[in-house]
């Protein structure tokens, strides 16, 4: 994301779960923090081409990742 230490406010690292996405019959070992930076100048590399800051209530009107509503709901209140 291009963020230098200074452009962090405050990381809390939550849970260390297991994620089983049955589509496709794999487990996957997830890491979730909550990151507050201090400004949005984000710069993204080469898997990427665009981001959108949103609400977490929001999070269902996209298409997303297995898995990705319910680790926001492990983290929200961190």
């Amino acid at each position: 994301m291009g963020l230098k230490r200074e452009d962090i406010k405050k990381i809390t690292k939550g849970d260390v779960y297991t994620f089983k996405d049955e589509k496709i019959g794999r487990d996957w070992i997830r890491n979730l923090f909550v990151v507050e930076i201090l400004n949005n100048n984000i710069k993204l590399d080469w898997e990427h081409v665009d981001y959108k800051w949103i609400f977490p209530e929001e999070i269902n009107n996209f298409e997303i990742t297995p898995g990705l509503a319910v680790d926001l709901g492990k983290i929200k209140d961190l």
